[in-house]
C-alpha cells in the first residue's frame, strides 16, 4: 500500500492543519484588532478632536 493511499483514508492531518490555519488567522486578527484599539481609534483617518491640557501647579495649595 503507498503512503498517497493511507493518506486519503486518514483525514486527521488535514483536519489538523485545517485547525493549525485557522489558530493562526485567529490570532493575526486578534493581534490587529489589539494594534487598531492601542492606536485609540478604528477610524484611523480622523483627527483628535480632544487636546490634552496643559497641567500647571496648583500655585495655590502651595502657600
Amino acid at each position: 500500500m503507498s503512503r498517497k493511499a493511507r493518506e486519503h483514508r486518514d483525514p486527521t492531518g488535514s483536519v489538523l492543519t485545517g485547525f493549525w490555519a485557522l489558530g493562526h488567522i485567529i490570532t493575526l486578527l486578534l493581534l490587529g484588532a489589539t494594534a487598531l484599539h492601542q492606536h485609540g481609534s478604528l477610524d484611523l483617518g480622523s483627527p483628535r478632536t480632544e487636546l490634552p491640557q496643559a497641567s500647571a501647579p496648583d500655585l495655590d495649595s502651595l502657600g
